[in-house]
């Protein structure tokens, strides 16, 4: 019974076992003026999981693919440059992970 249980929509993608936070950058070394490209989203990037992602400060809304992409233009100024990335998503109980 259990494994029947586990593969209840392995078939059709639509089961979700484990979610991930996943956030990535076009590149790590940009010029003044040149663009910034953040990619953010939940495991396999679902809008089943109804993300909410933060970044830099920002609600960024989602593609229909359930991404969040945030492009921004290098500053003037060398340096070290942190843009936090916040995600949150619903767990497939329907809770919210504290």
């Amino acid at each position: 019974m259990d494994f029947c249980r586990s593969q209840i929509g392995v078939l059709d993608g639509g089961g979700f076992q484990v979610f991930s936070a996943i956030a990535a950058q076009n590149t790590t070394f940009l010029k003044s003026g040149e663009l910034l490209e953040i990619t953010a989203g939940v495991g396999s990037f679902s809008v089943a999981a109804r993300p909410k992602i933060t970044i830099d400060g920002k609600n960024i809304p989602l593609d229909p693919d359930g991404t969040a992409i945030y492009r921004i233009k290098a500053p003037g100024k060398p340096g070290k440059h942190v843009i936090p990335v916040k995600i949150e998503f619903v767990k497939p109980d329907g809770s919210w992970p504290s």
